[in-house]
């Protein structure tokens, strides 16, 4: 006598109403949007263990050949890394009188470096104003801070504070 086997109904939970349905391994995947994440770190797991599994079984001459393949992949890989332009931004503060200043004139000034300025803030009276900006750019971690911004904006304004935030990374 056989019996009757049922399949188990859906289960359709608040949270993922809406969203199409994926494949188990995929929602292991480590993602930000659309962007795969941490894969450097978990291949550099991967590779350790393959190392310690060559040296734990004996196999001296392949364990030191991964040790070098991995060390030179894992150098070139961040050397690379280093030198990927990436959007930067920071906050800028400059003092100014409104009487003779707007906010387009600093976009304006800074454009031709390649810097863009958004307008946050505006504190103080008219004649002593502390003026924020949001400034973006797109440059690679090794080319250090914006020191042409600052020389040029400090030509024209009197800067209360410049302070870098993280770089943006995919």
């Amino acid at each position: 006598m056989r019996s009757a086997t049922m399949a188990p109904a859906p289960v359709e939970l608040p949270e993922l109403r809406g969203r199409r349905a994926r494949h188990p391994d995929r929602d292991r995947t480590l993602m930000r949007g659309d962007l795969v994440v941490g894969v450097t770190t978990a291949a550099t797991l991967w590779v350790i263990t393959v190392i310690g599994l060559c040296f734990g079984g004996g196999q001296l001459g392949l364990g030191i050949a991964a040790t070098l393949l991995g060390a030179i992949t894992l150098w070139a890989l961040n050397w690379f890394d280093r030198h990927i332009p990436r959007q930067q931004r920071a906050v800028l503060v400059i003092k100014a009188d409104l009487a003779l200043f707007s906010p387009s004139q600093l976009t304006d000034l800074i454009a031709p470096l390649g810097y863009e300025a958004q307008f946050r803030q505006q504190n103080g009276d008219r004649k002593h104003a502390r003026l924020c900006f949001d400034i973006g750019w797109r440059r690679p971690e090794v080319a250090g801070p914006p020191l042409d911004l600052l020389k040029l904006v400090n030509e024209h304004y009197s800067i209360l504070s410049f302070q870098l935030s993280p770089p943006v990374r995919h």
